[in-house]
């Protein structure tokens, strides 16, 4: 035999031999292996995601998170940062003070005056109380010109409750344009009963309170004036109380 003819030494080294190439060979078989295992670990594990973000083959199908491809998405309509949050300190800034422009941060430019967000189908919607409440606290608007306007009473009548809110001192500071005058609205046909309550309340004020002067009428104080309201057609009524309530006080305080 081959075998028997070989001298101990070689037998040992290819015995060796042997041994040490089947050791090779099953450490490249478990590393294959593992490679293996590894690879089919990876892709159980990218399913899994795939499956929990909803990721479908169909490209129509949407995912488990309920986006949508589609363009329905809209925001929510009228969100104003806390609508309706308005500065009751009179919005005049620190003490009254104004610019020229009229701008003073007021609730006048608040998302709710109609930030519909479809399209500007606002427009065309009643105005509202809501509306009406905004616009009163706007000190951009010139409410000296607007007193003029026979369609504006509503509006004015909220800027008058919204002037009575203010301070002695915040309303002395503000600048006579963005304040109703009452010598212009004395001649207002349609705000008669917006008079009326002016009216009772300059006398709630008495007969100290010292108005201040509009500059555009000769020796005129800024409240209902009764020569200017003689040219109101609608206040007939208005000048018979005057009339019964002067004669009640006797030729003596009258020409006070």
């Amino acid at each position: 035999m081959f075998i028997v003819s070989l001298n101990d030494t070689t037998i040992v080294l290819f015995v060796l031999a042997s041994i040490t190439s089947f050791i090779i060979n099953a450490a490249l078989l478990l590393n294959f292996a593992n490679i293996k295992k590894f690879m089919l670990n990876n892709d159980e594990e990218y399913e899994d995601i795939s499956d929990d973000a909803g990721v479908s083959d169909d490209t129509g199908d949407a995912d488990d998170t309920g986006v949508s491809d589609d363009t329905g998405v809209s925001d929510d309509i009228g969100d104003a940062g806390d609508a309706g949050d308005y500065d009751d300190a009179g919005d005049t800034g620190d003490a009254g003070d104004y610019d020229d422009a009229g701008d003073t941060g007021d609730a006048c430019y608040s998302d709710d005056a109609g930030d519909a967000g479809d399209a500007g189908d606002a427009g065309d919607a009643e105005i509202t109380q809501l509306d009406l409440i905004t616009l009163s606290r706007c000190n951009s608007i010139f409410w000296k010109n607007l007193s003029y306007n026979s369609h504006a009473v509503d509006l004015l009548s909220k800027r008058f409750e919204y002037e009575k809110s203010l301070s002695d001192e915040e309303y002395r500071k503000m600048p006579s344009k963005y304040k109703i005058d009452w010598v212009a609205l004395s001649q207002n046909n349609n705000a008669i009963e917006l008079i009326k309550e002016r009216i009772k309340y300059e006398k709630t004020l008495g007969d100290e309170y010292i108005y201040q002067n509009i500059s555009e009428y000769s020796n005129c104080k800024n409240k209902i004036d009764w020569s200017y309201l003689s040219s109101n057609q609608n206040a007939i009524e208005l000048l018979r109380d005057r009339f019964k309530y002067e004669k009640s006080l006797g030729l003596e305080k009258m020409s006070k």
